[in-house]
């Protein structure tokens, strides 16, 4: 068992307050797992880097936690300020980075439901709230698309042209940008709730 300290090691019970090299040295070389020179060295990466143990893939992940995060924070429950009262929900699978067939683009797959007012297809530009006068008029649909989130977790893309924005950060220091969630490209906005 290994288990980080914030100053010192606690390995098989025992607290090790010693420099990881000092600590591998004293080991004994001829008791069980550590009897082999390339034992102990894998020994010493662990306590340098517990990350070294990993496979190499999932390494690579491990280490990127901050990217994992920032897909994460795609997933919600949004307002959508062209469409109020519309239902906006999107989920983001992050526990694996997916890589694109043809693009090799490196992405975590996102799931975006929601509702609208209104058939689909009753004008280019449709801005209709999902009231209750607009709902008897003219029906509540459901929709969804998937969609995908950057690597890096900063940007979202649905590969159709309309639905590609990015993650915004609130700015308290600007009254207009003190919001957070998504900035579609035509420049509407899904504030996360």
């Amino acid at each position: 068992m290994l288990l980080l300290l914030p100053s010192a090691l606690l390995i098989a019970g025992t607290v090790v307050t010693q420099s990881p090299q000092s600590f591998v040295n004293q080991l004994p070389s001829r008791h069980g797992a550590f009897k082999s020179e390339s034992r102990r060295r894998i020994l010493l990466a662990a306590l340098v880097s517990p990350a070294a143990l990993l496979p190499s893939q999932t390494s690579a992940s491990f280490l990127d936690m901050g990217a994992t995060r920032r897909a994460a924070r795609f997933e919600g429950e949004y307002d959508d300020r062209l469409h109020p009262l519309c239902e906006r929900r999107v989920s983001v699978d992050t526990r694996e980075l997916k890589v694109g067939a043809v693009s090799g683009e490196k992405y975590y797959p996102a799931q975006f439901t929601m509702t609208d007012a209104g058939p689909p297809g009753i004008g280019a530009l449709v801005y209709l709230a999902c009231d209750e006068d607009n709902v008897k008029q003219y029906g509540l649909r459901e929709w969804s698309f998937t969609a995908r989130v950057s690597e890096d977790g900063e940007s979202v893309s649905a590969s159709d042209g309309i639905h590609v924005g990015r993650w915004h950060v609130a700015d308290e220091n600007t009254p207009a940008e003190n919001w957070q969630g998504i900035r579609w490209k035509d420049g509407n906005r899904w504030v996360i709730r």
